[in-house]
C-alpha cells in the first residue's frame, strides 16, 4: 500500500505503485509514473509535463528537482538536491549524486555513479554553435567523481564516455568528445573538443588533450602534459615525449613479455616488427590508417615511425 505524507501534493495523472513511498511537503504533476516500491523524499518536485518514469525500487531524495523527459531505471537513485531537466535515460542502479545538474539530453549506463556537484549536458562551448543538439552518451559501470563536466556535441551525434571508466574530480570532457572502454582521467584532466580517447589510456593529473586530437589505447599521460600531437597506442609520455613504451599498464592488464617486447621493437625500428598479438595489432593498424599526421613519434630506439 503506498504511504503519502499528508502534506505531500499529488496532481493530475500521477500514476503510483505498491509500496511506494512519497515524503512531506513534495509536489508532483502530470504525467508521472511511480514503480513498485520506489520513494521520493521530503520537498521534492517532479514535474510530468513532458513525462516522467520513475522505476520499481527507485529512489528520490530530499530536495532533488525532476522537470524533464526523465525515465530513471530500477533501483537507481538521484541524490538530495539534485537538478533533472532536460531529457535524461538513467540505468538501472546508476546513482546522480547530491547536487548535480543534468540537463539537455543526456544518457547514463546502469551501475555508473556520479558523486556530486557534477554537470552534464550544457551545450558546446563554441562560439559557432550555441544551440544544445546532439546527446551526452555514459556507458556502464563507470565512476565519475566530484565537479566533473560533459557537454554537449556541436557537430557530432554524440559526446560518448564508454564502459567501466573511472574520472576523478574536477575533470572537463569537451563537445564531442570520444572517450573509449576503461578509461582513467585523473584529477583535473581537461578534454578540447573533438578530443579522441582510445580504450584503457590513463591520464595523468591536470593533463590537457588539445582539440582533434587522439591518444592511443593503453597509453600513460604523465602529469602536467599538454598533448598537442596523436599519441601512439602503448605510449609513455613525458611532457610533451613518447619516452618508451607503457610496459606497466600492459602487464597491468595482462599481457605477456612477449607481447610486450614485440610492441618495443615495433617502435624501435619503425613499425618492421610485426607483433603477433591480435588485440594489440588491432589498435596499431588502426592508429597507422587513421592518424598519420600530427603523430608523437618516440624518442627512443631506430627509426622513428
Amino acid at each position: 500500500m503506498p504511504r503519502i505524507h499528508a502534506t505531500a501534493i499529488i496532481e493530475g495523472g500521477v500514476q503510483i505503485g505498491a509500496d511506494v513511498e512519497v515524503g512531506p511537503w513534495s509536489y508532483l504533476r502530470g504525467h508521472v509514473v511511480l514503480g513498485d516500491g520506489a520513494r521520493v523524499g521530503a520537498q521534492c518536485e517532479i514535474d510530468g509535463s513532458i513525462g516522467v518514469k520513475v522505476g520499481a525500487g527507485a529512489e528520490i531524495e530530499s530536495g532533488a528537482r525532476l522537470l524533464g523527459d526523465i525515465v530513471i531505471g530500477s533501483e537507481a537513485k538521484i541524490e538530495r538536491q539534485a537538478l533533472i531537466t532536460g531529457r535524461l535515460r538513467l540505468g538501472r542502479a546508476a546513482r546522480i549524486g547530491p547536487m548535480s545538474c543534468i540537463c539537455g539530453n543526456v544518457e547514463i549506463g546502469e551501475e555508473t555513479r556520479v558523486y556530486n556537484h557534477s554537470s552534464f549536458g550544457n551545450s558546446a562551448q563554441d562560439p559557432g554553435h550555441p544551440i544544445p543538439q546532439g546527446r551526452i552518451v555514459i556507458g556502464k559501470r563507470n565512476i565519475i567523481r566530484e565537479f566533473c563536466t560533459i557537454h554537449l556535441p556541436a557537430i557530432l551525434a554524440e559526446t560518448r564516455l564508454g564502459d567501466e571508466c573511472y574520472i576523478m574530480s574536477s575533470c572537463h570532457v569537451n563537445h564531442d568528445s570520444q572517450i573509449g572502454r576503461g578509461v582513467k582521467m585523473a584529477t583535473g584532466t581537461a578534454l578540447g573538443g573533438f578530443a579522441i580517447i582510445d580504450d584503457y589510456a590513463y591520464l595523468g593529473i591536470n593533463s590537457i588533450i588539445h582539440q582533434r586530437v587522439f591518444v592511443g589505447a593503453y597509453t600513460m599521460i604523465g602529469m602536467n602534459s599538454s598533448i598537442t600531437r596523436h599519441v601512439p597506442p602503448f605510449a609513455l609520455t613525458i611532457g610533451t615525449s613518447f619516452s618508451r613504451v607503457n610496459r606497466f599498464g600492459l602487464e597491468r592488464h595482462g599481457f605477456t613479455d612477449a607481447d610486450i617486447a614485440q610492441v618495443e621493437h615495433y617502435y624501435a625500428d619503425g613499425g618492421k616488427t610485426r607483433v603477433e598479438n591480435d588485440h594489440l595489432r588491432a589498435y596499431l593498424e588502426r592508429f597507422a590508417v587513421e592518424h598519420t599526421s600530427k603523430v608523437m613519434v618516440p624518442k627512443f630506439g631506430g627509426a622513428n615511425l
